[in-house]
């Protein structure tokens, strides 16, 4: 990437570093088949780049892979386990 850009390696690391990016983290990718992906990807960035006035952005991202180990608790007493607060 530096070569590319005709710029230092460590001017790519710095810029990495301060934007919290870790490239080499990243275990795969997967390219969108989607036809409107680049316009689609270009209104996103948009947002981020020149955010509207008095603008709230919501991402929701769908997780069909996951799956549930075991049942899931709430309430009070899930709390309680959870932070080893005695019973009462």
């Amino acid at each position: 990437m530096a070569h590319h850009l005709g710029i230092s390696h460590m001017m790519v690391a710095r810029v990495w570093r301060r934007a919290r990016l870790k490239p080499h983290r990243i275990e795969r990718y997967m390219a969108s088949d989607d036809p409107d992906f680049e316009t689609k990807a270009a209104d996103i960035i948009g947002l981020y780049v020149k955010p509207p006035q008095h603008a709230a952005g919501f991402s929701v991202d769908e997780k069909t892979a996951i799956q549930a180990l075991g049942p899931t608790r709430s309430g009070p007493a899930a709390v309680a386990r959870a932070t080893g607060a005695p019973r009462l």
